[in-house]
């Protein structure tokens, strides 16, 4: 039953779409503007072809929209092994003792005995 509930508006917009062929088909002049020509067709198969080209129109530009999304999420990908590196290396040159510093802190602690064995 609840498949039936589920498939129900299928079903009814197939049956409009029955009804609207059957009434509409009587032929439609078509002009094609910049080729100065026209076609005669169904006006059903006019409204079809509208259907289907917007179909095709809207995969195009989700299409579009896909590309884009993963081209930046590719580049934010590299932007972020690039930052990971360089912290990296960063933490390789914080966990290096500074020798300047430790020559100093030495000759300090040098000179603190001496004044102090005087």
């Amino acid at each position: 039953m609840k498949k039936f509930i589920m498939a129900l508006p299928i079903w009814v917009v197939a049956v409009a779409l029955v009804f609207f062929v059957v009434s509409n088909r009587h032929g439609v002049v078509v002009n094609l503007y910049p080729l100065s020509s026209s076609l005669e067709m169904p006006l059903y198969f006019v409204f079809f072809m509208g259907l289907f080209l917007g179909l095709i129109l809207a995969g195009f530009i989700l299409l579009l929209r896909r590309v884009n999304a993963a081209t930046k999420m590719y580049m934010a990908k590299r932007e972020n092994a690039r930052l990971r590196s360089k912290v990296v290396d960063m933490e390789k040159v914080m966990d290096e003792p500074d020798t300047d510093t430790l020559q100093n802190n030495n000759e300090q602690l040098e000179l603190a005995k001496t004044s102090f064995q005087k």
